[in-house]
């Protein structure tokens, strides 16, 4: 069980990771946030901004319009980024097919 100065500390992080990452619109990386924040002198690794954006905590402190918000804005993050990883892949690597054509595996250029 934690103690009371620990809730209060938790909730203190929360609130700046929330703050930060809207100040940044959300388009702003969970590393890049966490070096933020330690910059601020919040000690906070990116596992936790991800759980800290994500936590039931964090719904209780902001209400849930505003985590609608963060959950969106983490949602278009997450889908950017797999286009951007689909892109490098295309360029970083070359198809391999059979003589029928279908996909038959990948290798580095």
């Amino acid at each position: 069980m934690k103690s009371k100065y620990q809730e209060e500390k938790i909730n203190i992080r929360i609130l700046k990771t929330v703050e930060e990452f809207l100040n940044c619109k959300g388009n702003i990386s969970d590393i890049e946030l966490a070096q933020k924040l330690n910059s601020l002198n919040i000690e906070t690794s990116s596992s936790t901004v991800g759980r800290d954006l994500n936590s039931k905590q964090a719904l209780y402190l902001l209400g849930e319009e505003k985590y609608k918000k963060i959950e969106e804005l983490r949602k278009r993050n997450r889908h950017n980024a797999k286009i951007k990883g689909g892109q490098n892949y295309a360029l970083n690597n070359i198809s391999i097919k059979d003589e029928d054509g279908k996909f038959n595996g990948s290798k580095k250029r």
